[in-house]
């Protein structure tokens, strides 16, 4: 069954490449990054820059992490295989390895907190959650995401939210993106009132990184400040072992989707692993010859676009940096929602991303800003 699978993958790429030549691409790999305003070497380059900056905290982190997990399952380090990170995929810090909120959040209204933090920085998203669909109902739709229906103002997020920390991160996400939307100038061109997922991403990751914040727990849930300020310290570090350890995976990923692109009729299997040792320092199954890479559902559904996820994460860090600098912080701050109306939505699709980028920050997109956040991990 795996060699009937992987004939039947190869010779879909194969014909899929075939086609993309055509237009002019070595490979569909080549085409889907150049159809997102990206040049593939400048890709690789800001791939390995964060590899560069991401190796030794996360080899340092992952270290510590290994030794509890082995002592946890009572085997030594060198025993320890994908299935004891609790996600396979090592793509998200395993359960003991951050802060949970979620006590703290359990008696709130997190789609309020979400408003409520919008309101303080002066863009209010009360429309968008009048039009939206939040709560769970059997039979709905799990996945949660925010949609501009018209382009004309009508705006609206579908979500299942509970009251917890994951939920208030969603919730502060999605309406990021709802904001981004509502900011676009309506003068602009019906086709260039849109955002580029790059900087769309970056803004959602960048409010949805306040569900782990000092400031916001204690300016908008209510938590007392001498309590944030015991936990400002471990968030922190959570945040950065979070970012560590998404880098780490995005890099098995996009570099394996290059692999799977430029030659489908290779040992996938081998390559994934040698891929997951080589970033995330997890040891393969013995023996194992089997396409595990392929129910990772990103690559037959939403392929070559994780790096997209990864370069949200640097647009996120560089625009706080600005904020920051500029405004003094982004909880309760109507003048950073104002640098973000005038300099990230406004614009829409008008400018190139990165140009967008450089204006609003004042630099090209870098790894520097996530270095200085990942200074602080464990």
């Amino acid at each position: 069954m795996d060699g009937c699978f992987q004939q039947y993958t190869s010779f879909i790429i194969v014909d899929l490449n075939m086609n993309t030549r055509h237009l002019g691409y070595r490979d569909w790999f080549a085409l889907s990054v150049a159809m997102s305003e990206m040049e593939e070497e400048r890709l690789f380059a800001t791939l390995g820059e964060c590899d560069a900056v991401t190796a030794e905290p996360f080899a340092r982190w992952k270290a510590s992490f290994d030794a509890t997990a082995a002592a946890r399952f009572g085997c030594g380090v060198d025993e320890l295989r994908p299935w004891h990170y609790d996600d396979p995929f090592f793509q998200e810090v395993p359960r003991d390895g951050g802060v949970d909120l979620d006590p703290v959040l359990a008696e709130t209204d997190v789609v309020e907190l979400a408003r409520r933090t919008f309101d303080g920085i002066g863009l209010p998203t009360q429309a968008i959650l009048d039009a939206s669909d939040l709560y769970p109902r059997p039979g709905k739709c799990q996945h949660a995401f925010c949609i501009d229906v018209d382009r004309e103002g009508d705006v609206r997020v579908l979500a299942n939210v509970v009251n917890d920390r994951n939920w208030a991160d969603t919730m502060l996400h999605e309406l990021g993106h709802g904001a981004f939307d509502l900011g676009i100038d309506r003068g602009l061109p019906w086709l260039l009132r849109g955002c580029h997922l790059t900087i769309t991403e970056g803004i959602a990751i960048l409010m949805g990184r306040l569900s782990q914040d000092a400031d916001w727990l204690r300016e908008i849930v209510g938590v007392p400040a001498d309590r944030a300020a015991e936990l400002d310290e471990a968030l922190r570090a959570t945040r950065a072992v979070e970012l560590l350890v998404f880098t780490r995976w995005v890099l098995v990923m996009t570099n394996f989707e290059r692999s799977l692109y430029a030659d489908p009729e290779s040992d996938l299997d081998a390559r994934w692993w040698e891929l997951v040792h080589r970033y995330q320092g997890v040891t393969p199954p013995e023996g194992r010859k089997a396409p595990d890479w392929a129910a990772k559902l990103h690559i037959a559904c939403a392929p070559v676009y994780y790096h997209t996820y990864l370069y949200g994460q640097l647009v996120a860090s560089q625009l706080r940096a600005t904020i920051d600098r500029e405004v003094g912080g982004l909880v309760g701050r109507a003048r950073a929602g104002a640098l973000l109306r005038e300099r990230v939505f406004s614009p829409g699709l008008s400018l190139r991303w990165d140009r967008l980028l450089e204006r609003a920050t004042g630099e090209p997109l870098s790894a520097r800003h996530m270095a200085t956040e990942l200074a602080v991990a464990g």
